[in-house]
């Protein structure tokens, strides 16, 4: 799969830039964060975490079994 070179531009000083060279547009914003010395984590809103969690041990239990 060709890499590809994404640009990150800052809003307030457009001659602070970031280029990267990257797989996807999500690993070039992992890695944009990275250098910026941020870094990103995923929640849900309280009714659907133990949808998720739900869905997490049922996926861990059907790993299980197939082994």
């Amino acid at each position: 799969m060709p890499r590809r070179i994404f640009t990150i531009t800052s809003k307030e000083d457009p001659n602070k830039k970031i280029v990267l060279n990257s797989l996807s547009y999500e690993l070039a914003l992992e890695e944009a964060l990275n250098e910026l010395g941020w870094t990103i984590s995923e929640d849900c809103d309280e009714p659907y975490k133990s949808m998720f969690e739900d869905e997490h041990m049922m996926s861990l239990q059907s790993q299980n079994l197939s082994n």
